[in-house]
């Protein structure tokens, strides 16, 4: 992964307004352990413009992710 655009707080669930930049065929997966390692080894499926996302899905510039996951 590239780095992080901007530090977010990792304070119980909210993530708003993070930024992540990822390297190119990165997937919502991928993603999910970017932010944490307990939220990639739960997760279930990611949403994006409200359609859901197969976990193999790679994601496209611009995308804005909802991450959902069992932990």
């Amino acid at each position: 992964m590239y780095r992080q655009a901007k530090r977010c707080a990792l304070s119980g669930l909210a993530l708003a307004g993070c930024l992540f930049l990822m390297r190119r065929g990165s997937t919502a997966h991928d993603l999910a352990y970017q932010i944490h390692t307990d939220i990639g080894e739960g997760f279930l499926y990611a949403v994006d413009a409200r359609q859901r996302m197969r976990m193999g899905r790679v994601l496209e510039d611009g995308d804005v992710v909802k991450i959902v996951s069992t932990r």
